[in-house]
């Protein structure tokens, strides 16, 4: 099968967790574009900077908590596949 059609609920799974977290990796990058043009503006509204450094923050929160998952997930099915064949 290719990547366009997946062979089972797993792959479809994992091609769905890959496209989330490159959107992700998009937004992380477009809002730190623009937080850094903000902190280049010096008529800039204060709170908003703050607020737009908050959403920054839950990007790449979002990011590592996404990998983090990806880790675990991992090391999960890794040990499952030891205890099957012992």
């Amino acid at each position: 099968m290719s990547a366009l059609h997946p062979k089972n609920q797993e792959q479809v799974k994992q091609f769905e967790q890959e496209g989330v977290k490159q959107q992700l990796g998009q937004y992380t990058d477009i809002q730190e574009r623009a937080v850094n043009e903000m902190k280049q503006d010096k008529n800039v509204d204060k709170a908003q900077l703050e607020r737009e450094i908050t959403n920054l923050n839950s990007l790449k929160k979002e990011q590592e908590l996404l990998s983090k998952n990806d880790y675990l997930a991992h090391s999960r099915d890794d040990a499952i596949r030891c205890i099957r064949y012992k």
